[in-house]
């Protein structure tokens, strides 16, 4: 949705602004006697399709009698299908043609074409001259345009794609004289052809390039007629590749296609923006308001404590230096020695481990509940695994110091280590990864396997290829949870690593974490031991803000 809100912000124009209160029921008489779902068929642009998207999810929550299916396919496509009845509207992003009068155009936005290349490209701007010479093949070699000596991969848009007919018109030239090196379909893969090679050349949206280059998509885009691509030129017609984005109709209109064109006349000074993307019931404003304050509360009670920890630690760091943390030659607090290097290294250990035999585990525990169990070994599975969510830490640990720590004794004594610490806590964080992991394989669209089945995939194959790279976030953020849960574990690994202040040099050996330090240690610490116990905790809660930040850059990078 993020996305989608961000591109309604870049194209802005005359945007679309549904009428959500002329949408919020339909007519009884379009309702069928038996109730059954009405369905609403949308084809064309792919430029159109993601903001038509969303007005749809919205339309479809307001009206469960309605079933909305946005297809692309190109401007085309939508006026073919429109024409031949397959869609009942089509989405074409660019003017209507004098062969069309047959068919009504309804502008709901402006959008332009821009050049984009690499971001490593040191090139800045190109004439028009240049970019025609270019994609004529006259011009095949970065260094002719003042680049890097290397050739030029062009890349371009396939026929039939209204994006292309607006830039061979501006360019003035014919479909026949381009010379590709890269066809492409949409935007989005041109935006993935550009960024994943550094000598390519392209055109594409300005509102999808712009959210792909926030997302931190490796592109730019370039200046025609030394005038930028941005909301304010395309809003006021300046930029030279600028283009309405229209829904098209045909006929007289049903009351499905009547609600959703209606379009409200908001003065011309407003626009819709990222903070207000569309206009809320009231209900919807009251819950949006609350939801502020809780942010605004959680975001305070983080603050405060963080504000507590850097507080308490103050006396530490006021009387040692940071290099004694890591080189003191141990953790001896009565004599001023406060190496905290051990138990990082105790920490990071057992939850490396447990992570990497907790996250294949489930995920394939996922896979199999998903994809293959029958439906009662699913069901039953499924609440085994929500039972071991719940246990409490003690348990755990208890269980590990009565059975697990035992059994590595009879191999290696003492038993109490670092291996006993990374085996109960992967069974602890494996149903956190198992059931997140499920829950996103459960939310992909049915669209995957019906694509592969028809190309002839089997089962693993899917989940393979298809099903678990759609969910790669999804699956990082499961990780990511597990991994907090297993930094911030104290009961278990207090009860079965043996609490040695040592770097382990076996998995065999004792280790002392973080969080068992800080148990241990803070209910007769005073003074500097007092404040250097703090210290560690503070460590331990860096940590974690650092891979929250790590996760959050990966799992907003383009899904698969």
């Amino acid at each position: 949705m993020k996305s989608q809100l961000q591109l309604t912000g870049v194209i802005l124009g005359s945007l679309l602004s549904v009428n959500l209160q002329a949408c919020n029921s339909l007519p009884a008489s379009n309702q069928g006697n038996s109730g059954s779902p009405q369905k609403l068929v949308i084809t064309g642009s792919s430029t159109v399709a993601p903001l038509v998207a969303e007005i749809a999810k919205r339309y479809e929550t307001q009206n469960p009698q309605v079933r909305i299916d946005v297809q692309t396919g190109g401007s085309s496509r939508g006026i073919a299908d429109v024409r031949q009845k397959v869609a009942d509207i089509g989405m074409v992003s660019r003017a209507p043609k004098p062969a069309e009068k047959d068919l009504q155009f309804h502008t709901i936005a402006k959008d332009g074409v821009v050049i984009i290349v690499h971001r490593d490209n040191p090139i800045q701007k190109l004439s028009d001259q240049q970019i025609t010479a270019i994609y004529t093949g006259q011009l095949n070699n970065w260094q002719e345009v003042g680049g890097k000596p290397a050739a030029i991969t062009v890349v371009n848009k396939a026929e039939g794609r209204s994006t292309l007919e607006l830039f061979l018109e501006y360019f003035q030239l014919k479909s026949s004289a381009i010379q590709a090196d890269v066809v492409i379909g949409d935007n989005e893969q041109g935006i993935k052809t550009v960024a994943g090679n550094p000598l390519a050349i392209g055109y594409v949206s300005v509102g999808t390039a712009a959210i792909n280059i926030s997302k931190g998509t490796p592109i730019k885009m370039l200046p025609l007629e030394g005038i930028q691509a941005n909301a304010q030129t395309v809003r006021d017609g300046s930029f030279p590749l600028s283009r309405p984005l229209n829904l098209v109709t045909q006929g007289t209109l049903n009351p499905q296609q009547q609600n959703l064109l209606t379009l409200p006349n908001p003065p011309k000074s407003k626009t819709l923006s990222r903070s207000k993307p569309l206009s809320h019931p009231k209900n919807e404003q009251i819950l949006i308001g609350m939801l502020q304050v809780l942010a605004v509360c959680s975001g305070a009670i983080l603050v405060l404590i963080l504000g507590f920890l850097v507080w308490e630690t103050r006396p530490i760091l006021q009387t040692i230096s940071l290099n004694q943390f890591w080189r003191d030659p141990g953790w001896h607090p009565t004599e001023q020695a406060y190496n905290l290097m051990p138990m990082v290294v105790g920490t990071l250990g057992v939850t490396l481990g447990a992570v990497i035999l907790a996250t294949p585990l489930g995920i394939l525990s996922a896979v199999f509940c998903q994809y293959y169990a029958p439906t009662w070994l699913s069901h039953g599975y499924r609440r085994l695994l929500e039972l071991l969510a719940g246990i409490p830490s003690v348990v755990y640990g208890l269980w590990g110091l009565v059975v697990l720590v035992p059994l590595i004794t009879q191999v290696q004594p003492p038993g109490s280590s670092l291996l006993a610490g990374i085996l109960i806590l992967a069974v602890m964080i494996l149903p956190t990864v198992a059931l997140l992991t499920e829950a996103s394989l459960a939310s992909l669209p049915s669209a995957y396997w019906r694509g592969s089945a028809a190309l002839g995939l089997g089962t693993w194959a899917t989940v393979q290829g298809v099903c678990l790279p759609a969910i790669q976030s999804g699956v990082l953020t499961a990780v990511m949870l597990a991994t907090a849960r297993a930094l911030g574990e104290t009961m278990a690994v207090l009860m079965v690593c043996g609490n040695v202040v040592q770097v382990p040099d076996s998995v065999f050996a004792p280790v002392r974490t973080l969080t068992a330090n800080i148990a241990l240690e803070m209910a007769y610490a005073l003074d500097l031991h007092r404040s250097a116990l703090f210290a560690s905790g503070l460590v331990l809660m860096l940590v974690v803000a650092g891979l929250v930040v790590l996760t959050d850059r990966y799992t907003d990078a383009p899904e698969y």
